[in-house]
């Protein structure tokens, strides 16, 4: 007996094969592979992990795969079919990969560069289609359904990341560039199967207080950087110009500067950060410093966001720089001549009424834009084809759909990420 089945995961093809493959059956199952699959499709994989076993007919079967589509590539081979590849040296000649996510990586990567698993906590807390001013939802959803959490944080945490980690992967993601607070969505991804990088964030505009912080967030990477497996990265992330002390961003990239840690940025993302950063006055003033504390106040740089990160040397990390929203032709030629990517994350930007990112301008300059979902605080949903869906839209007339779904195969940069 055996059984095949075709499901589509992301932008790939997964034939899964389960039962026996011998010459009782082998016509039988040859004629449904012909009838499921396209030869000219580039993006197939062919899961066998439940194959309980395969003669030389099964082999007849994988070789005609190989003549007439050039590759095969097999996900989670069992035990059985392990050892007739490699008693007959076929398995030197086709691509076998331990698991489904490892083999849908290679053939077509699907990349959500932006979340903040652990703020699934907060999806109650989500902007209606109607949206909600930027420092408004920091204070009062971010902050206060933060504190509201009280005591249960950890468990809603835990069940958030949990949910999202399953949806990402049902979405067909193979890597995720997520951005944590307590180090609680680290181990679950380390296990998850997905590659990229979860930053540990860096937050903080006292710098006595935030010199405290700085050592918990190293700590944190030094626990797990040494150990980092499948793919799965440790970074920083430094959280935004107007949110992370001066003093604190020197230490900060001097950290990653040495230890070659990759670094991530929110940057340019509303215009209330625009307004703060050039002319010292508006929302950050007036509602995230001077009303609901929930950190000191800075004194204004004077000048765009990209502009201050120029400055502080933080674009010489070449860093990942999310939402960068609100920009002008200066600020993306400094992003240009650093050889930084960009992450787009359109329904986020739309929910807190940032604006329009200007990615034809990005494309243009040949940056490396890449695509996020942002946290299901701020999105209703992780999965990086509904970006891709809202983004053809925001962008019409402007950029064609295929340049923007070819954007999420676009992977995190991880290594050298440092300018010589």
């Amino acid at each position: 007996m055996f059984e095949i089945s075709k499901t589509t995961i992301g932008m790939t093809d997964l034939l899964t094969i389960s039962g026996r493959i011998d010459s009782i059956n082998a016509t039988a199952i040859h004629e449904v592979i012909n009838r499921e699959i396209s030869y000219d499709d580039p993006n197939l994989v062919i899961d066998m992990e439940d194959v309980e076993y395969m003669s030389a007919a099964g082999l007849r079967i994988l070789r005609s795969l190989q003549d007439n589509s050039g590759k095969v590539r097999i996900a989670n081979p069992s035990k059985r079919v392990r050892e007739v590849l490699s008693i007959t040296g076929l398995d030197a000649h086709y691509d076998i990969y331990d698991s489904r996510m490892q083999a849908i990586h290679a053939v077509q990567p699907v990349t959500n560069a932006h979340t903040h698993l652990e703020l699934g906590a907060l999806a109650h807390k989500r902007p209606d289609v109607g949206g909600q001013d930027f420092v408004d939802w920091i204070v009062d959803d971010v902050s206060g359904g933060l504190t509201e959490l009280g005591g249960g944080r950890h468990k809603a945490f835990s069940r958030a990341i949990e949910n999202s980690i399953t949806d990402l992967v049902a979405a067909g993601v193979t890597m995720v560039g997520d951005i944590t607070t307590n180090g609680e969505s680290i181990e679950p991804l380390l296990k998850s199967g997905l590659q990229g990088v979860v930053y540990v964030e860096l937050l903080g505009t006292d710098p006595t207080a935030a010199i405290s912080r700085l050592h918990d967030v190293t700590d944190m990477i030094e626990k797990h950087r040494h150990h980092i497996q499948r793919g799965m990265h440790i970074g920083m992330s430094i959280h935004t110009p107007f949110s992370v002390h001066p003093d604190l961003w020197e230490i900060g990239l001097d950290y990653c500067r040495q230890h070659n840690i990759p670094l991530c940025i929110h940057v340019a993302e509303s215009q209330a950060e625009h307004e703060f950063m050039t002319a010292g006055t508006g929302a950050i003033v007036d509602k995230y410093y001077g009303v609901s504390n929930v950190l000191p106040p800075m004194t204004s740089p004077n000048k765009t966001p990209v502009q201050f990160l120029a400055d502080i040397g933080a674009l010489d990390l070449r860093p990942l720089l999310v939402h960068c929203v609100q920009v002008n032709d200066d600020d993306i030629k400094l992003i240009k001549d650093s050889g930084s990517a960009v992450v787009h994350c359109p329904r986020s930007n739309l929910r807190l009424r940032c604006g329009r990112m200007p990615l034809e301008k990005f494309l243009e300059q040949d940056i490396p834009v890449l695509m996020g979902s942002d946290s299901l605080a701020s999105s209703p949903s992780i999965n990086v084809f509904d970006e891709v869906e809202i983004a053809v839209a925001l962008h019409h007339g402007k950029v064609a759909p295929k340049d923007i779904q070819a954007l999420v195969s676009n992977i995190i940069p991880l290594n050298d990420n440092v300018k010589s």
